[in-house]
C-alpha cells in the first residue's frame, strides 16, 4: 500500500516479502495487531530538467531525469537560466 492507506497489489495469503512496484520507494513493513504484513510505499516524483532563459522561455526541450547544464552557443549560463523542477502527478510541486 502507499503511505496513504491506498492498495498498489491485491492482498495474498501468508507473509509475503516487499516488492519492485514501478514508480513507488518501498519506506517499511509494518505488522497489525492480527500479524498482517503491510509494506509501506512512498510515490516517486518524476524528475525533469529544463533549460529556460531568465524570462522562463524554453532554451532547449526539457528531458526526463536530472541533467547537467548544457553550452549552449551565444547564452551565457546563470542560475536563473537553469531551472531544476520536481514533477509529481503532473503538477510542480518544487522549483529548485
Amino acid at each position: 500500500m502507499d503511505d496513504d492507506g491506498n492498495p498498489l497489489k491485491p492482498t495474498q495469503n501468508g507473509e509475503q516479502p516487499k516488492d519492485n512496484i514501478p514508480g513507488y520507494t518501498y519506506v517499511r513493513t509494518e505488522k497489525d495487531v492480527n500479524g498482517n504484513t503491510k509494506h509501506i510505499y512512498h510515490k516517486t516524483p518524476k524528475i525533469t530538467t529544463s533549460w529556460v532563459d531568465e524570462e522562463g522561455n524554453p532554451i532547449l526541450p526539457t528531458k526526463e531525469g536530472e541533467h547537467p547544464k548544457d553550452a549552449i552557443r551565444g547564452i551565457h549560463l546563470s542560475v536563473a537560466s537553469a531551472i531544476k523542477m520536481v514533477i509529481l502527478n503532473t503538477s510542480i510541486v518544487k522549483m529548485l
